[in-house]
């Protein structure tokens, strides 16, 4: 009697931890096969004192399943017969598992959009071999965001998972994309895009400029519509503070961008309140508050006229009112006295007196 004669067939179906091999028993050396399989190490000439299947027995071709093997790793395979004489191997053969991959993960739709919220999430497919250590969604207002960007953390491991995304910006549009880590990298699914829903302009007010008694510039510039067309902008003002449109405002065409406003019709001297304002669908906003000060009241500025038509008794003068310095100008005319003069040493007194007439005007 002799040792069985056996060979070793092709390792097939690989993957990552399994592959199939098996042989052939062709010969039982002249005493019953009680036992054949596969073997198999990392470091050759594997025997069954190591990791080995259990094929069943007698003669024949066999298949074999090795399982529990390590990803990229290189393996050493023989397949064995056992007999009463002892175990026959037969020639070796080599193959390697397939490397650890990247896991595969799919994104879920966006649902519950609001203003500042959403909701994603995913499904890891396969864990690429390894662990997932973490998953859930990552966004940004341009195309394929990353990890690095905003992001959420949703746990470990393959399967579904919901992710909550927050401090997003009213009326913006967002690239989504799930992903899932293991120790070969990061992997991400299908880009989504959404976009959240409109909410208030975003605005603010301009300094106040070219103050007068009655008039100012202002203006502002609405820098987000935040997803709805802004339909009015200008300013607003009164002189109590946090001034709204429901008061004295101007109108200056709707969008965005840097506006110009005129305000008129204000009192001298007295301290205003002024916010730009930007009115979309979804409602007014405003920029803050500026304070500023009218010019005051000063008293008339007035020109004396030639003094004409002198007679004995009467003359003919007058002016001109040129401002009325912020106030109604209540009375205006001439005013005048004599004026003395004081006779030279040896000179006779004079024969006539001389008189000075000065302008007046009166403001309230």
């Amino acid at each position: 009697m002799n040792l069985p004669t056996v060979t070793t067939t092709a390792i097939t179906n690989i993957t990552q931890t399994s592959a199939t091999g098996g042989g052939n028993v062709t010969s039982d050396g002249g005493s019953t096969i009680t036992a054949r399989g596969v073997c198999w190490n990392t470091t050759g000439n594997p025997s069954i004192t190591g990791s080995k299947t259990s094929d069943g027995a007698g003669t024949g071709i066999f298949t074999s399943n090795l399982s529990i093997l390590s990803t990229g790793t290189t393996y050493y395979v023989r397949a064995y017969a056992t007999n009463s004489q002892g175990t026959a191997y037969g020639a070796q053969v080599i193959f390697t598992t397939n490397p650890v991959m990247t896991p595969t993960t799919t994104t879920a739709a966006v649902t519950n959009i609001t203003q500042t919220t959403a909701t994603s999430g995913g499904y890891v497919t396969s864990d690429g071999g390894a662990v997932v250590t973490a998953r859930g969604v990552c966004w940004g207002i341009t195309a394929t965001p990353t990890v690095e960007t905003s992001k959420t953390s949703d746990g470990t491991g393959t399967g579904s998972f919901t992710s909550s995304m927050t401090g997003l910006t009213a009326g913006t549009t967002y690239y989504v994309r799930a992903y899932a880590t293991n120790s070969q990298g990061t992997a991400y699914g299908t880009q989504i895009i959404f976009t959240t829903s409109p909410g208030l302009p975003a605005v603010t007010t301009a300094a106040i400029t070219n103050i007068t008694q009655t008039t100012a510039t202002g203006g502002g510039n609405v820098i987000f519509d935040s997803g709805a067309t802004v339909t009015a902008r200008g300013v607003c003002w009164n002189t109590t503070g946090n001034p709204s449109i429901t008061g004295s405002k101007t109108t200056d065409s709707g969008g965005t961008g840097i506006f110009t406003s005129n305000l008129t019709g204000l009192t001298a001297g007295i301290i205003y309140y002024v916010r730009a304002y930007a009115t979309n669908s979804q409602g007014t906003a405003y920029g803050t508050q500026m304070a500023f000060t009218t010019s005051p009241v000063t008293t008339p500025a007035i020109t004396t006229a030639t003094v004409t038509n002198i007679a004995q008794t009467t003359a003919i003068s007058g002016g001109e009112v040129t401002s009325d310095g912020g106030a109604t100008v209540t009375a205006r005319g001439v005013c005048w006295e004599p004026l003395q003069h004081r006779p030279l040493r040896g000179a006779k007194p004079p024969m006539a007196l001389a008189w000075v007439a000065l302008p007046v005007a009166l403001s309230d």
